[in-house]
């Protein structure tokens, strides 16, 4: 589905929790709602700065400045008024869009509601951004991208991407929990002039930020190979400290695989469009190229041989033939004509001589029974017997009377 689409389909299905949505619908929308709302927000932040910032000037006595202070936060207020309807207009069609594309994963839009959390956002882009069913669990993409671990080269699905952004995502909060807490009370021991504790709070520093780097540098080698998926550069993850490049790598990681120009086959019936080709003996992700599977080393070119089909026969020469054959290699005769059967004999009536059905019991012309014994005479010339309707003899031709 298309940007413009999408925006007509959200607002044609404004408040509509029901039915399914798909991932192109929700994510079209769902960055524009990003980016209104983080348009909107900065206007209101920007206004009411400078409001405070005209008052605090005035309270040294400019009274000038404080005025127009006072003013501004007066259109702050109102601002934000306006700002609070926008964004409840285009947050209602972003839940019920949401909701639909919870439910096209068979999940219950009653999981919207842990969006209040903050950290919950996460999970349910984790959500938003799968297929059904997912190629990969939770569990099976933590082993897989810590497998990976400095393979920055070859693709990978979302979801194997985005449960791993989820885990490392936890992992982190814990390790910051971790961080502060400890580096507080080290800190504390610290300034009681006490050398050791200093040289323990210095390589607790090092070792935190070891830690950082030891859980990042999996996702970051993740983050390349979904990039690659869609045949874009990992370098584009630099844009990760500018902030606002994460809104574009987010919406980039939940793309679907552009198979046309990975050169994968693709045919309509596929069942699935976030496809990469696998291996079919232990199931590790290839390039597309591959000839042979990096981890059991099973050839990838070598395909199962089909099964022969079926021989039948030539209708004229019975020499052995495809059942698809239109004709015989053998005598050229055609396979879908079939053979005119053979008449079937005709006898004729002992008393009327009219032809017959040879198992009719009796005349259909002069209704004389065909199993009684029939009346003959001799011929005058050549003694053959004949019927007694008989007119000529047929070995000498004689008239009968």
């Amino acid at each position: 589905m298309q940007f413009t689409q999408s925006i007509k389909t959200c607002f044609s299905k404004y408040s509509s929790f029901t039915g399914v949505g798909s991932k192109s619908e929700f994510w079209w929308y769902a960055l524009t709602y990003f980016l209104l709302t983080g348009v909107l927000v900065g206007i209101g932040q920007y206004l009411m700065q400078l409001s405070i910032g005209y008052q605090l000037a005035g309270i040294t006595g400019n009274t000038e400045s404080l005025v127009v202070g006072i003013n501004l936060s007066i259109y702050s207020s109102i601002t934000w008024a306006i700002i609070g309807i926008l964004w409840t207009i285009v947050f209602i069609p972003f839940l019920a869009a949401g909701s639909r594309r919870l439910h096209d994963i068979n999940l219950s839009s009653k999981w919207l509601f842990i969006q209040l959390t903050g950290i919950g956002y996460i999970w349910l882009i984790v959500w938003w951004s799968l297929k059904t069913p997912p190629t990969f669990t939770f569990r099976q993409s933590i082993s897989s991208c810590w497998s990976k671990y400095f393979r920055f080269a070859g693709q990978n699905t979302r979801s194997e991407f985005w449960w791993f952004t989820l885990y490392t995502t936890i992992a982190l909060i814990v390790l910051a929990y971790i961080y502060l807490n400890l580096s507080r009370i080290l800190y504390i021991l610290a300034n009681q002039d006490s050398a050791i504790w200093t040289n323990v709070n210095m390589l607790w520093q090092v070792i935190s930020f070891a830690i950082a780097c030891l859980i990042i540098i999996p996702w970051l080698s993740a983050g390349s190979r979904r990039l690659h998926a869609i045949n874009k550069s990992g370098w584009f993850q630099l844009l990760i400290p500018t902030g606002i490049g994460l809104i574009l790598l987010a919406f980039w990681w939940s793309q679907q695989i552009s198979l046309s120009q990975n050169r994968i086959s693709y045919t309509p019936n596929s069942p699935s469009l976030d496809w990469e080709p696998v291996c079919d003996k232990c199931g590790n992700t290839l390039k597309p190229t591959s000839a042979f599977c990096t981890t059991c080393g099973a050839s990838q070119t070598q395909t199962q041989d089909p099964e022969p089909d079926p021989l039948s026969i030539c209708i004229t020469c019975q020499a052995p033939l495809n059942p698809n054959s239109a004709f015989c290699t053998t005598c050229g005769a055609s396979q879908t004509q079939t053979q005119d059967p053979e008449p079937d004999p005709l006898s004729v009536c002992i008393t009327c001589q009219a032809p017959l059905n040879p198992n009719s019991a009796f005349c259909t012309i002069c209704g004389a029974s065909q199993t009684a014994e029939p009346e003959l005479q001799t011929c005058s010339s050549c003694g053959k017997q004949l019927l007694l309707n008989s007119k000529f003899c047929p070995d000498c031709g004689t008239p009968i009377n």
